[in-house]
């Protein structure tokens, strides 16, 4: 290869899209095996043996039950009871009802949807790490990209299918960060303020994912806080 044509590829691969698509490419292949899985766990009470996620009509009771409501056997009443919780989780059990009309109780449109999710965390944190270095691509964010997407530690919130609220969790969450990352820098106040309500927006959205990430709430401003001192 000629030194002209060695400087062309390396300035392609610097393309943003073409690293992006890169990354996103070589997870997708290393995780295409987990459609081979089948339910295990809560997958089965939820999926299997329940029939909440089957019918459409059951979407308000996600959001006025705690999550085992969904679940085989899970709270017979409609009343949502706050000693009864043990997590709630609304979003994510919505997003089962859409699975199980595509494929039913067969596990390949729900490992679908988790791949797809787990796409989408590398690609939104990516797009956090981008913004952070000032809009400039790098090596260093392929690789905490392939990172993200393929280290075994963070495997089990995407191939476990019931994993999925730690995905979605961490999808809003790396939205809402891009967003408040984006007010921050806006000059404008309508734009400033309205990059901030997206990203309370989607910081709720991820809570009614896994409310755990209620803890992660206080990094926003503590964020604002370390970009202003830079």
């Amino acid at each position: 290869m000629s030194g002209d044509s060695a400087a062309s590829a390396v300035a392609w691969w610097r393309r943003p899209w073409v690293q992006q698509l890169g990354v996103l490419a070589l997870v997708a292949g290393v995780w295409a095996g987990s459609f081979r899985n089948t339910f295990v766990y809560d997958d089965v009470q939820v999926i299997v043996e329940g029939v909440r996620i089957h019918d459409p009509s059951n979407l308000p009771g996600f959001f006025l039950n705690s999550t085992m409501w969904s679940a085989a056997g899970g709270g017979a009443g409609n009343a949502f009871h706050v000693t009864d919780v043990d997590t709630y989780r609304p979003l994510t059990m919505t997003t089962f009802v859409w699975d199980a009309a595509l494929s039913g109780r067969a596990p390949w449109s729900y490992h679908l949807t988790n791949l797809l999710l787990h796409l989408g965390v590398v690609a939104v944190w990516m797009g956090v790490l981008r913004r952070v270095r000032g809009g400039a691509w790098s090596p260093l964010i392929a690789g905490l990209g392939l990172w993200v997407g393929l280290h075994p530690l963070l495997a089990e919130a995407h191939v476990w299918i019931n994993g999925r609220s730690d995905v979605l969790a961490g999808l809003w969450l790396g939205v809402a960060v891009g967003a408040y990352l984006r007010g921050l820098e806006a000059s404008r106040p309508a734009a400033r303020w309205g990059s901030f309500a997206a990203a309370g927006v989607a910081f709720l959205l991820g809570c009614l994912c896994k409310e755990i990430l209620l803890l992660a709430g206080p990094a926003l401003p503590l964020l604002g806080w370390s970009r202003r001192a830079e």
